[in-house]
C-alpha cells in the first residue's frame, strides 16, 4: 500500500481520543509508510476538540476538522474523506482502542 488516510469521526470522546489517535499513529505506518490521521470533531461538548488540538501539535501527520455542531457519524466520515490526501481512505470508530 502506498499511502493511507485514516478518518476518525469523534463525538464527546475526551476519555479515549488521545489513546485511539496514538494507537493509530503507531499502527498505521506498519501498513502504509505514508499516512495521515484525520480526526473529525463532530460538535463535541466536552474537551475532545481541545485534546485533538494538542495531538496535532504533538504528532506529525495528524489533522483535525471541527464541526461547530453535531452533524452525525456519516457527516463526520464524509468531511474526513473529502479532505483525505492519500491513495486509499478508511474510517475507524474513535470509541475503540
Amino acid at each position: 500500500m502506498k499511502s493511507l488516510s485514516v478518518v476518525l469521526p469523534a463525538f464527546n470522546e475526551e476519555a479515549n481520543i488521545r489513546a485511539v489517535v496514538e494507537d493509530a499513529y503507531r499502527t498505521v505506518p506498519k501498513i502504509a509508510p505514508t499516512f495521515e490521521i484525520i480526526v473529525v470533531n463532530d460538535g463535541s461538548k466536552d474537551r475532545t476538540g481541545e485534546i485533538c488540538g494538542w495531538l496535532v501539535e504533538e504528532l506529525s501527520n495528524v489533522r483535525v476538522v471541527h464541526h461547530p455542531q453535531n452533524r452525525g457519524y456519516g457527516a463526520g466520515f464524509k468531511s474526513g474523506i473529502e479532505l483525505a490526501r492519500h491513495d486509499l481512505s478508511t474510517a475507524l470508530d474513535s470509541l475503540f482502542i
